[in-house]
């Protein structure tokens, strides 16, 4: 092969890399885009068909659309780190890239308003292709520990803020308001009414954690 076949040759080649880069960055784009669609559809039916409070003001709009901002970022999250959730250390600081602020974990009904929610932490370095039914497994929750909390239903406010329910994020990125139960009483549980709810994740059959990749673990 002479000189110039080879160049030719290279730039075939050099195209064909290129072409392949496009389109893998293409596939990824359109996958991320994906996600943000089916969740803002399954949040805008479920406001319409979910029995919303009937006296909703501010606060309790603001405090669902952060929800669903911070169900969104981890929607991004997961198609940036192979379908693997943040891990529970540090999950609000690793959201930073795909929310548009830290205004977003807010909540005026909580002790401290500027950081109102907190992460599952059973769902730390999980692969969300592993999960059964990632419909019904909250990943966001309205919590009170402050800045990066990380837990279960503990974590819940000792009473609702939002008219006797919560707001959830859930593993599948749609969003809803939940009643909460109440005790005999009179006292709250720290737990939702709806007894389809998930805190543990029931992985598919012969899967489960994994060792999550580099750029999912805490520094």
């Amino acid at each position: 092969m002479d000189e110039s076949q080879q160049e030719w040759a290279d730039g075939v080649s050099a195209d064909h890399r290129g072409e392949a880069n496009v389109k893998q960055a293409g596939r990824q784009y359109w996958r991320v885009m994906g996600r943000v669609l089916l969740a803002v559809t399954a949040g805008m039916l479920i406001l319409r068909l979910w029995p919303i409070p009937p006296k909703q003001h501010p606060p309790h709009r603001m405090c669902l659309a952060n929800v669903t901002s911070l169900a969104l970022g981890v929607q991004m999250y997961l198609a940036d780190n192979d379908d693997r959730f943040p891990p529970s250390s540090g999950w609000g600081d690793r959201l930073s890239d795909y929310v548009k602020s830290r205004d977003v974990h807010r909540c005026e009904k909580a002790d401290e308003p500027a950081v109102g929610f907190a992460y599952n932490a059973s769902l730390s370095g999980a692969s969300l292709a592993d999960i059964a039914d990632p419909s019904q497994v909250v990943v966001i929750f309205e919590g009170e520990r402050g800045w990066n909390a990380a837990g279960g239903p503990e974590l819940l406010s000792d009473e609702p803020r939002h008219f006797g329910g919560d707001n959830y994020g859930f593993a599948d990125g749609h969003v809803e308001w939940i009643k909460r139960k109440k005790l005999p009483d009179g006292t709250w549980a720290k737990e939702p009414e709806a007894d389809w709810v998930i805190w543990e994740p029931v992985f598919r059959e012969g899967e489960g954690e994994q060792e999550a990749p580099e750029s999912a673990k805490a520094h």
